[in-house]
């Protein structure tokens, strides 16, 4: 019986601490699992923000940028404008060309080449008279060398509804200056000494300068009288 007693109390013993054993690695694991859980929320909330006093950077980390975000980043200017131009000079959808030249000269709004297409998009796909005045006038602010800018806009000048015919005039001596045989500021030149009606224009002025243009052109002078705009796809 001794000896029963003592095993029987040696099995209790064991057993006891076996369950106490057991309930401290419960608890140490429940423990862990709270820390584990809790800690990325106490690190994000004790960051210090951004020197400067700026927002927390909560940018996603590499690998979770949805695919909208690439197509939106697809569309650069240079994308947009070449997208815009093609349409354009293709005779595709006016609204389009429009909608993607407009964005390109958001999206690049020192970029001369830009506001230049968009120009002449409205000059010859538009009604948009001041729209068209105002664009070449972007092109020309950004860059006030540009030929096929001063060129074009001088034939918006002159062609009805408007008649600032001293403006444009003052457009194809700027082109003259700078290229002094270019053939399309020639030819509209001519145009404008023929149409204008404030007795400064003239037949034989305006003959003299289509003859100059055909020259400088090299074409055959039964077409002198066909120009067209800068930066058109023949």
């Amino acid at each position: 019986r001794k000896l029963d007693g003592s095993c029987w109390l040696d099995s209790r013993r064991w057993s006891a601490r076996w369950n106490k054993m057991t309930r401290m690695g419960l608890f140490a694991s429940v423990c862990g699992l709270i820390i584990v859980l809790l800690l990325p929320q106490t690190a994000t909330a004790s960051a210090s923000p951004p020197r400067g006093g700026g927002a927390m950077d909560h940018t996603p980390p590499c690998g979770t940028t949805s695919m909208v975000s690439h197509a939106v980043a697809w569309w650069t200017a240079p994308r947009l404008l070449e997208r815009g131009t093609y349409l354009l000079d293709t005779g595709g959808s006016a609204k389009l060309a429009q909608n993607a030249l407009s964005q390109a000269c958001d999206s690049d709004p020192a970029n001369p080449a830009a506001h230049f297409a968009l120009a002449r998009l409205l000059q010859t796909r538009t009604s948009n008279v001041e729209w068209a005045c105002a664009a070449y006038e972007r092109v020309l602010d950004l860059d006030h060398t540009h030929t096929g800018a001063l060129c074009n806009y001088g034939l918006l000048l002159h062609t009805p509804p408007l008649t600032r015919w001293d403006e444009a005039e003052e457009m194809y001596e700027r082109v003259l200056s700078l290229s002094p045989k270019h053939p399309s500021a020639l030819a509209n030149y001519g145009l404008l000494q023929s149409v204008r009606e404030d007795g400064r224009g003239g037949c034989a002025s305006s003959d003299f300068l289509f003859d100059e243009a055909v020259g400088g052109a090299g074409q055959d002078p039964e077409q002198k009288y066909d120009f067209e705009l800068e930066g058109t796809v023949s």
